[in-house]
């Protein structure tokens, strides 16, 4: 009995087996649907909006054309879950194929919170000027975080230097504020205070380096938010660093319970929009012919030549000097998660832009690590590090200019007759056969050979790192303390070959420059939020910080080389150029505190001060105040604003306050010495002689600020 039994259940089990093997290799398709996810009031599709049938892990998400597709062995009817970020969450029965989804936005601008000055305020809260990057513009294709501000907030202009990858930008947030110390806004990375001082990473580092935008080291894709803080209520938090506006930098971290492994990239070509019109070989020839009878010369061509120029003997320099085609791509890889307890994320990123102009490259790659974890209920850390290692290669123009030659070899392009030709016939560059140049040790100016055979390299290497500890001693009063250290170091090599532009009136011509910028900042803040029944909201800030800069410099050169071989490794074989070198250090010493107080969410109030000690300035005048007041009223949340249609938010602001501007170099104080030559004997002695006198008054530059402004939402 027990036999049969057992041949039962096995004769059970292989029927069961042989059933699941049959479901697994021919699945049952119930139905198909096609579908596309659209916005609600403009009919444009939504590219990767999540769409998962509810009840099942089956989920897919849309194209760029909005389109989603399912094979499913669900049965119609049955329920779509559609999801996307800035969207209402949307359930949808679906009974038939093909089915259209239409997302309405969701609307939650007013609630959401908005990074301010050592912390974060619901946006309809806040009583200052403060904008926020959209997140489309976030993804946008470029080298550096600066330019994701072109065009995306109001009174907010960029402006690039130059064309090539990773060149520098000039930022203004209301315009400029100075005329003899910085304009550039500050900026706040993850808590970590950065003033965007390119010339630690370019011209004046090396004999003719051009410098590279530092901003260039901060991954874009890494960036969560970026929010511009614009007025004196808004930015007199940060004192004596805050007249030209705040630019806060919130990168990406991870969520608790969910792990995250995403890569995002993309790869395209470039190519000039427009170039100049310029003459032709024989039209140029024409003209040139004009211009001698029109003085009394002979013409250099005859009707004859005038006329082969137009099937031979064009040289198109203009178009010699870019590349078509030129490549970029990035590639950016992160893991992302957390429990109940931590939160982390880890990012690595490659970046990699030929230019437009022959001899230009950008490249760069970027790790990056968040890390929090709440010990208890009480206790909170985390850390934040970032590591950049970035080379940028394009022709400087300041050692064309110190030989008193044209320094852009592009102007140069425009300028060179189109009967010249650019190469010889064994393909080496054309040096000496310009009958319209002026020759140079034997060579004449060639911008195509400048442009690729001079070699002007910047590397950067920057960390940035924080540290912080948050006590809560209750509900309502927090305690952090924050350590951060960012460190910049630019490495620079130029040399301009004794056939180029440069090169030729010096044999050769190199420099190499190292330049190293470090800072470290101590933060103490002490946070109180509270409410008083239901009508009364009140928060208070009050902090120390302590911040501590060290830079160095160092530059050697040389020319006359007996060779161009070597280039710049070998600058002990040519005859040196005078050598520099400098190193500073400063202090900033600052007190903070700001009081916001909100009644019924309609009116909002909030003082804020700093004071700054700087070493930069006087011993008579050290420290600097910079106080600020503003007053906010939520129109719309008033029972007469029911009654106005169309209007989904107003808000009045009135503010007024006083920053100050710190960038005006170190030591100016006091009084210095320079080295002088002197004759004494007849033999020349170097000695030293005063260049500045002492000004212990020297104050802080100010910005008065007064603002009334409209926020209208329609």
């Amino acid at each position: 009995m027990k036999k049969k039994l057992n041949i039962h259940i096995l004769l059970f089990l292989l029927f069961i087996t042989a059933g699941i093997q049959a479901q697994n290799t021919t699945p049952l398709i119930q139905s198909k649907l096609d579908g596309t996810v659209v916005d609600d009031i403009t009919n444009q599709p939504i590219i990767g909006a999540s769409v998962t049938i509810k009840g099942t892990t089956h989920g897919v998400v849309t194209d760029a054309e909005g389109k989603f597709y399912f094979q499913t062995g669900q049965k119609f009817p049955y329920t779509l879950i559609v999801t996307y970020i800035g969207y209402k969450k949307i359930e949808v029965i679906v009974e038939k194929n093909p089915v259209i989804i239409n997302l309405k936005e969701e609307r939650q601008e007013l609630d959401e919170l908005v990074v301010v000055g050592y912390g974060t305020q619901k946006r309809k809260d806040i009583t200052g000027s403060v904008s926020s990057v959209p997140k489309a513009n976030l993804s946008q294709v470029t080298s550096s975080a600066d330019n994701l501000l072109r065009g995306a907030v109001a009174g907010v202009v960029v402006t690039q230097s130059s064309g090539r990858p990773g060149a520098s930008s000039s930022v203004r947030i209301r315009g400029g504020n100075s005329i003899t110390a910085g304009n550039e806004p500050l900026y706040v990375v993850d808590g970590i205070l950065i003033y965007n001082d390119n010339s630690n990473s370019g011209a004046g580092v090396t004999y003719a380096g051009a410098s590279v935008n530092v901003l260039s080291t901060i991954n874009p894709a890494d960036i969560e938010s970026i929010e511009v803080l614009k007025d004196a209520s808004a930015t007199a938090i940060y004192g004596s660093r805050g007249a030209n506006g705040v630019v806060i930098i919130t990168t990406k971290k991870g969520t608790k319970g969910q792990d995250n492994i995403s890569y995002q990239g993309y790869f395209g070509f470039q190519n000039i929009s427009k170039k100049l019109k310029l003459m032709n070989a024989s039209e140029w020839a024409s003209l040139r012919n004009d211009v001698q009878a029109s003085i009394g010369q002979a013409p250099s061509f005859s009707a004859a030549q005038i006329e082969a120029l137009k099937t031979s003997g064009n040289y198109d320099w203009q178009s010699a000097a870019f590349i078509t085609a030129a490549p970029v791509q990035s590639h950016n890889l992160s893991f992302s998660g957390g429990d109940e307890k931590s939160r982390y994320a880890v990012s690595a990123g490659y970046f990699d832009q030929d230019g437009i102009v022959l001899g230009s490259d950008f490249k760069r790659i970027s790790l990056r690590v968040n890390y929090e974890r709440n010990y208890s209920q009480k206790f909170k850390f985390g850390v934040n590090a970032n590591y950049t290692n970035s080379i940028a290669n394009g022709v400087g123009t300041n050692g064309g200019a110190a030989a008193g030659r044209n320094p852009n070899p592009l102007v140069s392009v425009l300028l060179t007759a189109p009967v010249v030709p650019i190469k010889n016939a064994d393909g080496s560059y054309n040096v000496t056969n310009n009958p319209y140049a002026t020759s140079v040790n034997g060579y004449i100016p060639n911008a195509i050979n400048d442009l690729d055979n001079t070699t002007n390299e910047t590397k950067l290497n920057r960390i940035l790192t924080s540290l912080f500890g948050e006590y809560k001693f209750n509900k309502e009063l927090t305690a952090k303390v924050a350590v951060s250290g960012d460190v910049l170091n630019t490495k620079q090599n130029y040399y301009a070959p004794s056939n180029t532009t440069t090169g030729a009136g010096t044999k050769g011509l190199a420099s190499i420059g190292e330049r190293s910028v470090g800072s470290v900042l101590n933060e103490n803040t002490l946070n109180y939020n509270t409410h008083f029944g239901e009508n009364h909201k009140f928060s208070a800030l009050g902090g120390y910080t302590l911040q501590y800069t060290k830079g160095e410099v160092v530059n050697a050169g040389a020319q006359t080389f007996v060779n161009d071989a070597n280039t710049y490794n070998a600058i002990q074989d040519g005859v040196p150029v005078k050598p520099y070198s400098d190193a500073y250090e400063s202090v900033l010493k600052s007190w903070l505190a700001r009081v916001n107080y909100s009644y019924k969410g309609k009116y909002n109030f909030t003082l804020s001060g700093r004071a700054d000690g700087s070493s930069r300035f006087g011993s008579e005048s050290l420290w600097g105040y910079f106080p600020s007041a503003g007053f906010s009223w939520n129109i719309t949340d008033e029972e007469f604003a029911n009654n106005i249609k169309g209007v989904t938010e107003a808000k009045l602001r009135i503010t007024a306050g006083t920053t100050g501007n710190q960038e005006i170099g170190n030591y100016l104080p006091l009084a210095s010495m320079g080295s002088v030559n002197y004759s004494f004997g007849g033999t020349l002695y170097t000695g030293l002689a005063p260049t500045r006198l002492a000004n212990p008054d020297l104050k802080w530059e100010k910005t008065n600020q007064y603002n009334v402004g409209l926020d209208l939402s329609l």
